[in-house]
Parts: structure tokens; sequence; C-alpha cells
């Protein structure tokens, strides 16, 4: 069974100790395409989030929060299973109906643990990607696919779903609430009022943040000056602080109900977007920070606020609600709690801490791209596009491109072969 360790602020397992008699619901929000340094909390110049600030007041906060992919996909299926992409098996698939992108019924779920500990489990998706058709409503009693909707559609339905939970006789099951957003994922259309808090009203260039034109850009032949990635920026700004609005209506509700404060509350994203970053636009298509680094704050009723800056990774945050639950097999997740202090081990002859791993897939099946981060916090990426498909270099303590090679920068290739070989031991592959 499992209690709270309060001195570290995780959740950990403890023995056969008897379960505290009160079960916390959890609320799993989970926004797309959100980089984590467009948010106040994280430094960000514009108010884009003041009431997503205002539970990071209350929260758990990582700082150092990063994804294994920057596709919708792979990202859900190792948040719901604690697994590396390699061992679900979710990739980036070819088109709505290609088997890569369906998550097996053999994986265990964070909802199916939940139901097996008596939870009332419900999702509300606004993606596709993670509907029903590919397997993502394993252990929910009750899915729902929306649609492209904003999020107000969202949370329509889903304050109607605890309407009627809360309407049921006492005493009530715990419920577990996954509410997927897709704002603000292109096309990036906010409401009129917060393009205008954003935008300039000056600005008399071409740019609507429209799909084709992303896909214009993406493909070379739309370039950006100034003004114009200005704009962009502007649009997709709009969209998180509508979002942000919508996030605040929900916990405001839930609070005015008396749910907030007996619940565990999970925010995080998908993946991030870029913005000429490295030279492109959207997601998908590379393997860097600005894809990469998401948010990622917990709230618990009984835990004070705090802020970690240690790197924690998609594949530890199912430890945190399924530990809360009772639940601490070992085999349900690959990863730890955010926050753990884990040094790794050594292979003879290296030095310092293990590899992490960062894999994902272009659309077109080809080229496999991959990312570690290594002692010096260096990021080595291969990146598809046409562009350029060379590995190149990037430390993560500054932006632009370092020019040595990657064995070099990573002080001999002795030393980058035994950090891959470390993690490739450490990871389960996935079975054939």
């Amino acid at each position: 069974m499992c209690v709270l360790v309060v001195g570290v602020g995780v959740l950990a397992c403890a023995g056969e100790a008897e379960r505290s008699p009160r079960r916390l619901n959890l609320i799993l929000i989970l926004v797309d395409t959100l980089r984590a340094d467009h948010l106040g909390y994280q430094g960000y110049s514009h108010a884009t989030s003041p009431r997503l600030d205002s539970l990071a007041e209350d929260s758990v906060v990582f700082l150092r929060h990063t994804r294994h992919a920057s596709r919708t996909g792979p990202s859900v299926a190792t948040l719901f299973t604690g697994l590396h992409s390699r061992s679900h098996g979710v990739v980036n698939p070819l088109s709505h109906f290609d088997a890569k992108g369906t998550l097996d019924a053999s994986h265990l779920t964070l909802a199916e643990i939940l139901s097996e500990e008596g939870y009332r489990c419900a999702g509300f998706t606004a993606n596709l990607n993670v509907s029903e058709r590919f397997g993502f409503s394993q252990g929910f009693e009750f899915y729902q696919l929306l649609g492209w909707q904003k999020a107000e559609v969202l949370n329509r339905a889903a304050l109607a779903w605890i309407e009627g939970w809360t309407a049921e006789a006492e005493p009530r099951s715990p419920f577990c609430l996954y509410l997927h957003y897709v704002d603000p994922h292109s096309p990036y259309e906010a409401p009129a009022p917060f393009v205008k808090k954003f935008a300039s009203p000056d600005y008399r260039g071409p740019i609507t943040g429209s799909h084709s034109q992303l896909d214009e850009m993406v493909a070379g032949r739309l370039e950006l000056g100034d003004a114009d990635l200005a704009q962009l920026r502007a649009l997709y700004d709009a969209e998180i602080s509508y979002l942000d609005s919508q996030i605040g209506a929900l916990l405001l509700a839930l609070e005015v109900e008396g749910l907030l404060d007996e619940s565990l509350v999970v925010f995080v994203a998908d993946h991030g977007e870029e913005f000429l970053d490295h030279d492109s636009v959207l997601h998908g298509y590379t393997l860097y920070e600005e894809q990469l680094r998401i948010p990622l704050m917990i709230r618990h009723p009984e835990l004070p606020a705090r802020r970690v800056s240690r790197l924690s990774r998609q594949v530890d945050v199912l430890a945190h609600p399924a530990r809360a639950a009772g639940h601490c097999d070992p085999r349900a997740s690959a990863g730890r709690e955010p926050g753990h202090a884990d040094e790794g081990r050594a292979e003879p002859g290296c030095r310092g801490r293990s590899a992490r791993f960062c894999r994902s897939e272009p659309a077109s099946g080809e080229n496999r791209r991959a990312r570690f981060l290594l002692p010096g916090r260096l990021e080595a990426d291969r990146d598809p596009r046409p562009r350029g498909s060379q590995t190149a270099i990037q430390s993560a303590r500054r932006s632009g491109r370092a020019s040595r090679p990657l064995r070099e920068r990573a002080r001999g290739g002795r030393a980058y072969e035994c950090r891959v070989a470390a993690f490739s031991r450490r990871t389960p592959r996935r079975p054939q």
C-alpha cells in the first residue's frame, strides 16, 4: 500500500501500511501543444496565464519537465502507461488508420489501475489521435471524443459528467477525470478579445495562423519577417490566454462544488511548438527543447507548494496518481516519481549519469531521429527535415548550435557509447 511522504513532496510505497481512509479524486488536465516558456510562472514576459500562475502557487511545479516525443500519440501513451515509446509501441502514425498510432490492449494504463481500485474514470478529448479508435479509452467507463472543439465545449461536457457524479447517493466512489484540450494547437484561432490583447494593432501583414499558412512555412514556401513572426507568436499567446481563462473557469466550478480540495490535480502538456527556434514552425519535425520542454505541476491539497529544478520526464508522471490510489506494482511503470534523485549506474569505464533518451519518427516513416541528454546538458538531435538531416549539437544552457562533432563534445566516443549502452540495459524492450 502507499502513504504520502510529505518531506519530499511525492508519493511513495511503504510496505503493507494501512491505506488512508481518504482517497483523492484525480483531475488530469492535458493541454495540447503548450511550450513551457510561454507561461508566466516559467518567466514569460507576457501575461498569458494568470490562472495557471495562481495554480502554480499552490502546486509542486517541475521547472525542467521533458517529453520523449514531439507528437501527441506517443506522449499520451507514455503518460497513460509510464512506458517509453519503444515499449508501448505508439509512434507517429502515417494516417489516422495506421496501427502504429494504436495503444495495444496488453498495456496496463492509469485508468485501468484506478478502475481496479474502485475509481470511476471519465475522459474527454478534443484530439482524434488519442480517441477510442486508437486504444486510449482503456479503463475508462466513459470516454468521449468531442472533435476539434474549443476548451469551453470540453468544460461543459466534463462538468455535466461531474454533476451526474455529485447527484449520486453517498458514499460515492472517487473519480478520475481526464481532460485533453486542443487549444493552443494550430490553427491559432482564439476569440477576438484575446487576440487583441497580444497582437500589434499596426500589423498589416498576411499572417492568420491557419493550417495552410503554417504548412507553407514548414515547406519553405512562405518566409517570415520579424513582424510576421511577432504576429504568429501573438496568435499563439492569444490561444494560451483563452485556454487559461477556461481552465480557470473549470477550477472555479470545482472549487464551488467543494471538489478542488478533495482532488489531486495534475496539469501537463503533450509537447511544445516551434517558432523559428530552429528554422521552422509547428511540431513533430524535431526534438529540440521548444518541442520537448513542457509544463508539469501537481496540486495536492495536503502538500506544500514547491518548485523542483531537477530534470523530470513524462515517463515518470504515472507514479504519482497510481501510487495515490494504492497501486505499487513496479511493472506498471518504467518511470519514477518526478524530482526523484536518481544518479543512475555508470558503465565500466564510464563516468557520470546514465543518458536520458528521446525518440520520434517523422510522418514519412524514414530517418528515425533521436535525442540524448548527456553530461554537461548536451543534446544530440537528428533532424530529418529536407534542408538538412545532419546530427547537430545544442547546449541546453544557451540557444544556438555548437560546431564541434558530437563524439568530441561528449568527451570521446567511448563515453558516448557507454551511456547509450546504459540506457539500453535499463529500458525494457517491446515484446516481439
